[in-house]
């Protein structure tokens, strides 16, 4: 039938674009690194970043972590990797003007994102 036919193009069709981001994917790049805040945790998303070994540390007012988990990293389609680290947090422990930082060491460089707590109003 016509499905198949257009399905088959349609793979090939990414296939030849995949394989035309090689060259881009051997050079290295350093991710980019973002905060997000949950109701009890924090997370620390990077992404972008290549060659994959990437090494997170998470600090609390200059203070290092070790609680922290990590996820694989990804390999997008564009040959750069994703990871995500979540850092479990207890709403009361975090008292205001407390900092946390989440530092990524890559090869083609570091990037840290930080989030503090303010006060209200």
């Amino acid at each position: 039938g016509q499905g198949s036919v257009w399905q088959q193009q349609r793979a090939t069709h990414i296939k030849s674009k995949r394989s035309g981001f090689t060259p881009s994917s051997l050079m290295s790049q350093s991710p980019s690194v973002t905060l997000l805040q949950g109701s009890n945790e924090l997370l620390c998303l990077v992404w972008d970043f290549s060659p994959k070994a990437v090494n997170i540390t998470w600090l609390h007012n200059k203070k290092i972590i070790e609680t922290h988990r990590d996820s694989d990293p990804s390999k997008g389609l564009d040959g750069k990797y994703t990871v995500l680290s979540y850092l479990k947090l207890a709403a009361e422990s975090w008292e205001i003007g407390d900092e946390y930082m989440c530092t990524v060491t890559h090869v083609a460089g570091s990037v840290s994102a930080s989030v503090s707590r303010e006060g209200d109003g």
